[in-house]
This record gives structure tokens, sequence and C-alpha cells, in this order.
């Protein structure tokens, strides 16, 4: 049992501190699930390209419960946004790894061919 006033305010200020540190984290952990949800929806439409402006994904899923459950607009903005600089870290990966494969094919066939070429020169 708490004796004093101030005994019983500091375990209520603690109950109360404790209690909005839960809140923050289940509302984190639920825009984070929302987003998720969100970004499985763009990925799921094939028609959503890093070209694609925000205002044409709208017209396309803006009517989807996953698009819906985003709070706001601006939300869904900034989830976009985010979606479609991830596709293009993506796809600027994809272009380089594609280019070092070709140019490691080309050097390969440079070499062989060098090495035939030298073969005829010599005789």
């Amino acid at each position: 049992m708490l004796k004093t006033i101030g005994e019983r305010k500091n375990v209520f200020k603690d109950y109360i501190d404790e209690r909005r540190r839960e809140e923050r984290e289940e509302k984190r952990l639920k825009t984070k699930m929302l987003k998720e949800d969100f970004e499985k929806l763009l990925a799921s439409t094939p028609e959503i390209t890093i070209l694609t402006r925000y205002r044409e994904a709208r017209e396309l899923v803006g009517t989807k419960s996953a698009w819906l459950a985003m709070e706001t607009e601006r939300d869904r903005e900034v989830a976009f946004d985010d979606y479609i600089e991830e596709l293009k870290k993506k796809e600027k990966e994809e272009q380089k790894r594609k280019r070092k494969l070709g140019s490691d094919s080309f050097t390969k066939l440079i070499a062989s061919v060098g090495h035939s070429f030298k073969k005829v020169e010599k005789n």
C-alpha cells in the first residue's frame, strides 16, 4: 500500500508513461503493417512501374482496402514515393549486374578470339 500522496503520484506517473510508450509502439507497428500491405498492393499491380505517378496509381488501385487503410493522403503519397524509390534502386542494381555480366562475357569472347587470332598469325 502506498503511504504518501507523493508515492501515489509517482506510481501513477510511471503508469501513464508506460501506457504512452505502449501506445506509441502499437501505433508504430500498425503503421508498419499498413505500409507493408500498401507496398504489397503496389507490387501486385504490374501497371505500376518506376515511371508511374502517384495520381495514376490512385486511379489504378485507389479503391482497394490496402490503399484506403492508410490514414491520410499524405501517408499514402509518402509510402508510394518510398516504394518507387526502392523500385528504382532495384532496377539500377539489376542493370548494373547485367552490364557487368555482359562485360565479363565480352571480355572472355575477346580473349578467346585473340588467342585464336595469335595461332592463325603464327602459322
